[in-house]
């Protein structure tokens, strides 16, 4: 189901692509965006694990696009997924996860039961959860998804921070 979406910030996150290298055999994956309009665009992810997922986590990397190449920015965050899930503090999920709770059918926990297929669909960076110092521009994140201390799966994100036009900010 796909929920219109209201914005209460400076920036639209405009996802480009959304691409999946695998690095382990821990099961099928897919990864893509759709693209709504110049705005809007909705992160489809889907697995199914071929083993039981005791620990999940995912190490965010952030990098900007300088003319043809992305230097590291200065975001580098590891989410421990099973913690956060138990109670563990977190700085990114606990912005995210609200709006991707409302995606996606990781809500029991860990562990994740094998050959389960669990899902984000339709998901939107709910931007106004983010601070309005960010540097607008394009930039990539590469997330690296780490099941039983083992790297599976690099998801390079592109992505565009981009300021709003002021009118849209007054009347929205």
């Amino acid at each position: 189901m796909r929920v219109p979406y209201k914005h209460n910030t400076f920036y639209d996150f405009y996802v480009k692509r959304f691409e999946c290298i695998e690095l382990a055999n821990y099961g099928n994956f897919s990864c893509s965006v759709q693209l709504k309009n110049r705005t809007t665009s909705y992160i489809q992810f889907d697995y199914v694990p071929n083993v039981d997922v005791i620990s999940l986590s995912v190490n965010n990397v952030m990098y900007y696009r300088f003319g043809t190449i992305y230097r590291k920015f200065m975001i580098s965050v590891k989410e421990d997924f099973c913690g956060f899930f138990k109670g563990k503090s977190s700085p990114y999920l606990s912005l995210s996860w609200p709006s991707l709770q409302k995606h996606s059918n990781f809500e029991s926990g860990c562990p994740f039961k094998k050959g389960t297929h669990y899902y984000v669909k339709d998901y939107v960076i709910d931007s106004s959860k983010y601070p309005a110092g960010l540097p607008t521009g394009v930039y990539r994140i590469d997330m690296t998804l780490i099941v039983n201390n083992t790297e599976i799966l690099l998801g390079k994100n592109y992505l565009e921070i981009r300021r709003r036009p002021f009118a849209d900010i007054m009347w929205n």
